[in-house]
């Protein structure tokens, strides 16, 4: 949050979705006293249907600690409903970036600072993804028949 209070992105808003931890509620409230036109936050236990919605209304997700599986999931569900991501580079990030498009999973090096965020969004608006990202290695079935496969095969190796 900080750092987009730091950017220069007068044309852009943040909205932030989540509980806050209460060790950071206090950082927190400073910065949105100070940033309360273009930031807003919505500090709760969200339900899936709040989810949907919040990530729907987005132009861009930025995506924190992409390791977490909560933070896994938010990018998943982000890009099933075509919303690109902004997220650190690390070789999982990058593996899905090849898999799905790198239109639709934006890099950053490292920590999140505002001059990268400044970039990210200049290259977003200039450059927004085009159709939609390719989730077809992610299909139920087609995980399902992959995973009915090894077992086939480890049974038959026996």
């Amino acid at each position: 949050m900080k750092v987009f209070a730091y950017a220069d992105l007068p044309a852009h808003t943040l909205r932030i979705v989540g509980k806050i931890p209460s060790r950071l509620a206090s950082s927190f409230a400073r910065t949105l006293s100070v940033n309360s036109k273009t930031i807003t936050l919505l500090d709760d236990t969200v339900s899936d249907a709040a989810r949907v919605e919040e990530i729907s209304k987005a132009a861009l997700v930025i995506v924190e600690a992409p390791e977490t599986d909560e933070s896994m999931s938010t990018m998943l569900l982000a890009l099933s409903l075509d919303r690109a991501v902004l997220v650190e580079d690390t070789p999982f990030t990058r593996d899905l970036a090849a898999e799905v498009g790198g239109s639709w999973v934006r890099l950053h090096p490292g920590r999140l600072t505002a001059v990268e965020l400044e970039k990210a969004l200049a290259s977003f608006t200039k450059s927004p993804p085009t159709g939609t990202p390719d989730l077809d290695a992610r299909d139920p079935d087609t995980v399902s028949q992959q995973f009915t496969a090894v077992y086939r095969s480890a049974a038959a190796s026996r």
